[in-house]
C-alpha cells in the first residue's frame, strides 16, 4: 500500500469514526465525503433590522456541534445531541458565503471553505460553518457538482 492510499484509508476510517459519534445514522451504502466541527443554523425567519446585536447572537447560536457530508445526506448533529438528516435530493443550492485561501498548499486544497449557506427545496436556508471542508470535497458528490455556489 503506498503513502497515498493509506491516507486514504485513513480519512475513511476517521470520517467513519466521526459518523458513528454522530449516532450511527449513517444509511447502508452512503460514503462518506467530508466531516468536521461546525454548525447548521436555520436561517429563516430573519431577525427584524431593529434588533441589537445581543438579541441577533441569541437568536443565532453560536457554533456548536458536528456535521457529516457523505454521498446523499448532510448529517448533523446539534449540541443538545439531536441528529438531522438533510437528503442531498433536497438541497436545492450551495453558495460560499467565506473562504481563505492558502498559496503553499497543492491548487485543489488552496482554497478552505468556511461557510457555505445551503438552500434545500422547501425554502429553508442553513448555514454551515466549518473550518476543515474543501469545495473539491464538495464538488466530489455527484449532486453538489451541478449546484451553484
Amino acid at each position: 500500500m503506498d503513502m497515498r492510499e493509506a491516507a486514504r484509508a485513513r480519512l475513511t476510517q476517521n470520517l467513519t469514526v466521526r459518523t458513528q459519534a454522530l449516532g450511527d445514522h449513517l444509511q447502508h451504502g452512503e460514503t462518506p465525503v467530508a466531516s468536521s466541527a461546525g454548525d447548521l443554523v436555520l436561517q429563516e425567519p430573519m431577525p427584524p433590522k431593529s434588533w441589537s446585536t445581543d438579541q441577533i447572537k441569541a437568536y443565532f447560536p453560536a457554533p456548536d456541534g458536528e456535521f457529516t457530508l457523505t454521498d446523499r445526506t448532510l448529517y448533523y448533529r446539534d449540541p443538545r445531541g439531536e441528529v438531522y438528516a438533510l437528503s442531498l435530493a433536497s438541497i436545492a443550492g450551495w453558495r460560499q458565503r467565506r473562504s481563505e485561501g492558502h498559496e503553499y498548499l497543492p491548487p485543489r486544497l488552496q482554497r478552505r471553505i468556511l461557510e457555505i449557506e445551503v438552500t434545500t427545496s422547501d425554502g429553508r436556508r442553513y448555514l454551515v460553518e466549518s473550518g476543515k471542508i474543501f469545495a473539491r470535497q464538495i464538488r466530489a458528490t455527484g449532486r453538489i457538482r451541478r449546484r451553484w455556489w
